[in-house]
């Protein structure tokens, strides 16, 4: 928000939105904004209050209703999820695509936990997969094609080390754990 008073810069979607209203009605943001602008300022600031004080009421007032949930039997939540789920999944994509990605993903998922997986780690990983991807279509449009191009440039060189030693450490820390505890079992 301050960037946004201060400079005319959207500081995220909330605030772009905001900036765009400001547009509609003919105040533009920059330095200028807030010498020209008081009483909107203060308008924004102290609706900002307002709402920090009202979500802490309703953030206090949510706080039993967590509990209550956190007492809820396992058996009766996790069917509940899955049924929520199950059909906000056709609700968004309208077919029954929705519904089958979430089994298999669910199931996948499951295995994951089962064997020991990180989850997490998954997740994030199909999250920036779009990202990575225009990244290295970007970097072999710069580079004509050539692969080889990555390996000139230090910084490249030096990620992709720490991605191979990031793949091989949990390897090695097996390895040395396995001899350690041979040689402690062939001293006895």
């Amino acid at each position: 928000m301050a960037t946004l008073l201060a400079l005319g810069i959207p500081g995220g979607g909330a605030t772009a939105i905001m900036l765009g209203a400001f547009a509609m009605h003919n105040i533009t943001g920059g330095p200028r904004f807030i010498a020209e602008n008081k009483p909107l300022v203060y308008a924004i600031i102290f609706s900002n209050l307002v709402q920090s004080l009202a979500l802490m009421v309703v953030g206090i007032a949510f706080i039993y209703l967590a509990g209550t949930i956190v007492k809820t039997p396992v058996r009766v939540l996790v069917p509940s999820i899955f049924a929520v789920s199950l059909f906000g999944c056709y609700a968004i994509t309208g077919n029954i695509a929705g519904p089958v990605a979430f089994f298999v993903f669910t199931l996948i998922g499951w295995q994951m936990q089962r064997y020991d997986y990180p989850v997490a780690a998954t997740v994030v990983g199909l999250l920036l997969a779009h990202l990575v991807e225009g990244e290295a279509l970007r970097t072999f449009q710069m580079s004509g094609g050539d692969p080889a191009f990555l390996l000139e440039r230090p910084i490249a060189l030096a990620l992709f080390a720490l991605l191979v030693l990031s793949l091989l450490w949990p390897m090695v820390a097996r390895w040395r754990g396995t001899r350690r505890q041979l040689a402690g079992d062939g001293g006895a």
